[in-house]
């Protein structure tokens, strides 16, 4: 017994202790040989696929279950560098300088400025990967209150995933998956606003070469003006620096002389502001990205890293507040993809990092504003699964027959024959997310023509997505609710007073209308397609199956600021029936 006791102890303290090193921190810092000044966005690859890159102070850290790697280190404009990293010490990381000065030519509205960008884009399913792949990295966001980036507002850090696909077909958009995540927050006073405006998506909005950011869209060649600067070494091969200016943009791009390939590129531009965005006073201003590729064993260039800085202003009680943010975007790893990640398991665009169930928040300030800034929180992550739907629907409807008395008119109400009608209605949708695919939604319906229809219903819809990307989704949904179908009204006019069911009307003049009123279930179908990352185009379709319906008057002011109506039952007659509605429209997440 002792035996197996000593045993257990001893196999227990082994594991202990491989899992206490089964990490090495490898940190360092990169300069530059002849100023000792920090070399920021330098890269680091090692074991193949595998790869880091040194911050914007040059600093690097990495983890690994190593003694010991060896780097490769490379950056635009020095010479590229073989060193050995050894685990848990701080090392300095020397590279020499090295740039070849061209003269300067100035390529404006010229065929060779053309066919230089043809070149590029020519080449661009030889030079990046043709095949689906998925990599992993890490996002390190950060937003301040001035531009040296020292006064924190928060700070957060996501390990994500995601899916490339052929870089020969240009894309805008792609799924993206939040792994975990941490969120630290250091003031609360008016930062709520600008930690929602984070760019977990940068690496499908700002990879120039799979969305073909201007220049290299063709169509607006003629807009710029193209200056090649000069030449520099990285990692073996000559860039060409090319410098590109339009009226609403300038940057740089670095081009492989031998294959065309784009190895980094910068922009300077103004931001976009939304009208939403417009209505709560806030505008976005200058930014800066700078995007770059590395080149594999496979001759194939990949994306490697992103820096993002963006400056923002809000009005705010009269007054502007100016935010800065930056952001990180850190390739870690990839590897060949046969399927692409779900829709379902991917972060949806409009929706803030930080909001994400899988981000861990934390607060530096006192317990009682830590409960305010929470409850806010909450408050925005309530309306961030809020949608609406704006709908246009059609209902084709058929009257039947009918004759009724009133004893306040001479002659009885009535219709004929059989008439076909077709009413015309608004519906108002309101969609909140319990999940990604299933949704509760209250919809309140009115007729374009007053008072012919009016319902309101409550329901459960699942949505199928049609593609990994949520571009095409199915909506299929049950509902329960209760409406009112009238045929066109008929005018009454009268003087003095007239008594209705206990209600006296005074104005002279009512409308009388007949109709149906039923409640009723509902399944209903549409087909949703992403217009953006706010607003989907909806086709839709609905059945109506009455469990309880009756025959009803409707009598209404027709004069008056305030119209007093009466409604009541007249029969179990069905006047009007309707089983089917067509509708067109609009759905806007917040």
């Amino acid at each position: 017994m002792k035996f197996l006791i000593f045993t257990i102890t001893i196999i227990t303290f082994q594991s202990l202790f491989s899992q206490e090193i089964l990490t090495n921190h490898f940190e360092g810092v990169v300069l530059d040989a002849s100023t000792n000044k920090s070399i920021p966005f330098a890269h680091f690859t090692y074991s193949k696929s595998k790869g880091f890159t040194s911050n914007e102070k040059g600093l690097f850290h990495v983890a690994e279950a190593l003694e010991s790697i060896m780097v490769k280190v490379s950056c635009i404009g020095y010479k590229t560098k073989y060193t050995e990293l050894k685990a848990n010490e701080v090392q300095t990381i020397y590279l020499n300088r090295s740039t070849e000065k061209l003269d300067e030519v100035l390529l404006i509205y010229t065929d060779e400025k053309k066919e230089l960008l043809e070149k590029i884009i020519e080449n661009i399913p030889k030079n990046y990967p043709n095949e689906k792949e998925t990599i992993t990295g890490t996002i390190r966001e950060g937003v301040f209150m001035d531009s040296l980036f020292q006064d924190t507002i928060y700070n957060a850090e996501y390990d994500v995933k995601f899916n490339k696909l052929n870089y020969s077909i240009k894309r805008k958009s792609g799924n993206l998956s939040l792994i975990e995540g941490n969120a630290k927050f250091y003031k609360k006073h008016d930062s709520i606003p600008i930690i929602f405006y984070g760019v977990l998506h940068s690496v499908h909005s700002h990879d120039i070469v799979m969305k073909r950011n201007d220049p290299l869209n063709l169509n607006k060649l003629d807009d710029y003006k193209l200056t090649i600067k000069d030449t520099l070494p990285y990692d073996n091969l000559s860039l060409i620096k090319i410098a590109f200016q339009s009226n609403v943009l300038h940057g740089n791009l670095f081009i492989d002389s031998e294959s065309y390939a784009i190895a980094k590129g910068e922009y300077w531009l103004k931001g976009k502001t939304s009208a939403i965005e417009k209505l709560n006073g806030f505008e976005r201003n200058e930014r800066y990205f700078s995007v770059h590729y590395d080149k594999h064993l496979d001759d194939k260039w990949r994306l490697k890293f992103i820096h993002f800085l963006g400056r923002y202003t809000q009005k705010r009680k009269n007054e502007f507040q100016t935010f800065y943010l930056k952001d990180n975007f850190i390739i870690r790893g990839y590897k060949p993809s046969k399927e692409l990640i779900s829709y379902n398991n991917t972060l949806s665009y409009e929706t803030p990092g930080v909001l994400a169930e899988n981000v861990v928040s934390e607060f530096n300030f006192p317990n009682d504003r830590n409960k305010k800034f929470e409850k806010k929180l909450k408050i925005v992550r309530f309306l961030s699964k809020l949608s609406f739907e704006y709908v246009v629907e059609a209902y084709p409807v058929s009257v039947q027959p009918y004759s009724f008395d009133f004893p306040f008119l001479e002659n009885n109400v009535k219709n004929l024959v059989e008439n076909r009608k077709m009413h015309l209605a608004f519906s108002n949708d309101y969609f909140y997310d319990l999940s990604k695919s299933l949704q509760i939604e209250l919809n309140i319906t009115k007729s374009i023509s007053k008072n012919t229809l009016y319902g309101y219903s409550l329901g459960v819809s699942k949505r199928i997505n049609l593609d990994p990307y949520g571009k095409f989704n199915i909506l299929l949904g049950t509902h329960m609710g209760n409406r009112q179908i009238f045929d066109n009204p008929i005018q009454h006019s009268f003087d003095g007073n007239l008594l209705i069911q206990g209600k006296t009307f005074k104005r002279g003049e009512v409308n009388i209308y007949i109709g149906q009123k039923e409640y009723y279930f509902s399944p209903q179908v549409s087909i949703n397609s992403r217009l953006s990352h706010r607003l989907n185009l909806s086709l839709g379709c609905k059945y109506f199956s009455p469990f309880n319906s009756y025959s009803s008057v409707l009598i209404e002011d027709v004069k008056g600021l305030i119209k007093k109506s009466s409604s009541y039952r007249i029969g179990s007659k069905k006047i009007i029936g309707n089983s089917l509605s067509y509708g067109i429209g609009l759905v806007l997440n917040l």
